[in-house]
């Protein structure tokens, strides 16, 4: 038995798994998305490169984990989005979502930049997507969900576009995390504060949402 057999063999499943999520973070942060191949990920976890395979699908599925598992304040917030309907004010549960989103987007942008460049492990993605119904486009339709549930109970006026309003709000939070992550924390310091920058965001939102009889 080999050195990396002896490791997986005295480590719990779910523990190795994480351990492999951990070598894969390390890698791309250290050395960028295309150093991440499954060898360089073995090597650094400790474990022979088909154990990956024991524990997740492809390749792609780990980046996806590992990715979800970045800031899953985020995805979290936006799948039980529906349980808000009728409870906080709207105001408060859209800026609650655009500090997850910015939050979330701050962390995976180094990651998933690679990915853009990569055609083969974008059409991998966009199929991991599809199966697994996450993504930026399953995302706009929780928001927007919410947005017309809201609207329903009359806490929303008929005006704007829901569709528009959601893609406004992560838009704006995509944004703010580029510029922090392609400019660096010096270059936007005089910019608005996250909750700043979220609060007046969502201040025009449901600006243009609302109806005067609203």
């Amino acid at each position: 038995m080999s050195a990396e057999e002896k490791t997986e063999a005295r480590s719990p499943r779910s523990d190795f798994r994480q351990t492999i999520l951990e070598a894969t973070r390390r890698i791309i942060d250290e050395r960028g998305l295309q150093a991440a191949t499954t060898r360089n990920i073995a090597e650094l976890a400790g474990c022979a490169e088909g154990t990956i395979y024991r524990h997740f699908e492809d390749k792609h599925e780990l980046f996806l984990e590992l990715f979800a598992g970045t800031a899953p304040e985020f995805l979290d917030l936006v799948h039980d989005l529906q349980s808000y309907v009728g409870g906080p004010p709207v105001q408060e549960a859209l800026t609650r979502v655009g500090l997850a989103a910015l939050r979330f987007y701050r962390a995976v942008l180094p990651f998933i930049g690679g990915g853009i460049v990569d055609p083969e492990l974008r059409a991998q993605q966009r199929k991991r997507f599809n199966v697994v119904e996450r993504g930026p486009l399953h995302t706009f339709d929780l928001i927007e969900d919410y947005l017309e549930a809201e609207r329903a109970l009359g806490r929303l006026g008929r005006s704007g576009s829901s569709s528009g309003a959601a893609r406004a709000l992560l838009g704006a939070a995509f944004g703010r995390a580029y510029l922090d992550v392609w400019l660096g924390a010096e270059a936007t310091a005089r910019e608005p504060s996250d909750e700043e920058h979220i609060s007046a965001v969502v201040g025009t939102l449901l600006h243009g949402l609302s109806s005067e009889e609203a």
